[in-house]
């Protein structure tokens, strides 16, 4: 909308309003632009490493995998607690890593 000669019809307050905003939109593209360069260079938060998948379900879909048929309520909870305990461990030995690296 540079130019507002072009056809556009409106107050001067409307061509205000919009540069303002199009100065917020360019800010925000330069936000975003930084923000991919820092995940693309590795500086990023660990936690984006992750981004698709959530520790619930990767807790859901190993548990899944290891418990197959009919099972007792105890073995249940016992493979529940050991299968989390395991995550938490590789978790712990990932975070470990990163703040060594």
């Amino acid at each position: 909308m540079s130019g507002m000669g072009d056809g556009y019809v409106g107050t001067a307050q409307d061509a205000v309003r919009i540069r303002r905003l199009e100065k917020q939109r360019e800010a925000e593209r330069r936000k975003i632009q930084e923000l991919k360069t820092k995940s693309a260079s590795g500086k990023g938060q660990p936690g984006l490493l992750q981004f698709g998948s959530s520790t619930s379900e990767i807790l859901e879909t190993a548990f899944k995998k290891e418990t197959v048929g009919l099972v007792t309520r105890e073995q249940y909870v016992e493979k529940r607690v050991n299968i989390r305990n395991k995550i938490e461990e590789e978790e712990k030995e990932k975070l470990q890593k990163l703040q060594q690296e």
